[in-house]
């Protein structure tokens, strides 16, 4: 059958028909716009009137507090220098007893006669100084030397010694300086002895004379064996510190706790004492120290002298422990009678 209605007609009809899908698909289009819209638009309204949010303002405050702690961190940096430096106190402590060791090992080398040893003067005096092998110690010290960056710290040691055998240089060569140079290294000690360093210096030497019985040298100081005991500095008048025991695990004392010569010596205040009245007079007069023993005769020489050597101090993870039980007691006595 043939469709007897206008052509115009038709298409009006079918684009009506479409309106509706026309009003479907705009409405889609506006809710997806809308959708897209939301967040930027809510998150907008929650702003505050500043325009900064509330989460931004936490972040900043934040931050500005981590500042301030980190600036009080800074001002305090003096006083954390200061607390490293404190616990730097006792890193590498175990050197100076070790020193005391090798030194008291190296003037016991020179093999003193037991009877320099002992306490009988007169055996004493039996042996002409010029033949005396004993090596005494007046001084020990020790100063850091200067050493370029990338190498381990050093030491530089100086023993002042006296010594009245004959040829000392030669002497001092053979037994002492040969000690050290023969030791420069052992396990569990916390340095090497440089062995090139190691020196007499004989050029600074010096001979003095006894010109009678009162001048002479006091004491008989340190040396090698066991029994040896003799002042230190301070003479015959008293006041110095005295060295006993020679050989291995030599103990220094110092004068004036309780006992030994001179001023700053005598017993120690005793209970009952407290309110008892001074006696009057000079402790020289009321407690007179007698004169220390001639060991020397008038007329005789001696020597004093300067041994030196340097040591390189061994980064602890290197060292290992000493295998000599020996020096190991020995090593734990230098150190608890040095309080360490």
């Amino acid at each position: 059958t043939a469709n007897l209605v206008p052509t115009t007609t038709l298409r009006e009809q079918i684009w009506l028909s479409k309106t509706k899908w026309f009003g479907i698909a705009a409405a889609i289009a506006l809710v997806g716009t809308s959708i897209t819209l939301y967040r930027p638009i809510t998150d907008g309204m929650r702003m505050d009137p500043g325009g900064e949010p509330a989460e931004v303002r936490m972040a900043i405050d934040r931050g500005r507090q981590f500042a301030n702690e980190y600036q009080n961190l800074l001002s305090g940096g003096e006083s954390g220098h200061t607390l490293n430096n404190m616990m730097q106190l006792t890193a590498d402590r175990d050197i100076w007893p070790h020193l005391l060791l090798d030194v008291s090992a190296a003037l016991a080398s020179s093999d003193p006669q037991p009877e320099l040893l002992g306490n009988d003067l007169e055996a004493i005096r039996s042996i002409s100084p010029e033949r005396r092998r004993l090596v005494e110690l007046q001084r020990l010290g020790a100063e850091y030397v200067h050493v370029s960056e990338g190498q381990s710290r050093r030491l530089r040691v100086t023993m002042n010694v006296r010594l009245s055998h004959a040829r000392p240089d030669e002497f001092l060569t053979s037994t002492v300086a040969d000690w050290l140079r023969s030791e420069e290294t052992r396990a569990g000690r916390p340095y090497r002895i440089i062995s090139d360093s190691v020196s007499i210096n004989p050029g600074q030497i010096e001979t003095q004379t006894v010109r009678e019985e009162q001048d002479r040298p006091t004491g008989r100081g340190s040396g090698g064996g066991s029994g040896d005991t003799g002042s230190g500095a301070g003479g015959a008048a008293g006041g110095g510190g005295s060295f006993q025991g020679g050989g291995r695990g030599g103990a220094f004392q110092g004068g004036g706790r309780g006992g030994g010569g001179g001023r700053g010596g005598g017993a120690a205040d005793q209970p009952g004492d407290a309110g008892a009245p001074a006696p009057d007079g000079e402790m020289d007069d009321l407690a007179p120290v007698p004169p220390s023993p001639a060991f020397f005769p008038g007329g005789s020489e001696y020597y004093l002298a300067r041994v030196t050597f340097e040591v390189e101090i061994i980064p602890e993870s290197e060292r290992g422990t000493p295998d000599d039980p020996q020096r190991l007691s020995d090593l734990e006595a230098t150190q608890q009678e040095a309080g360490l």
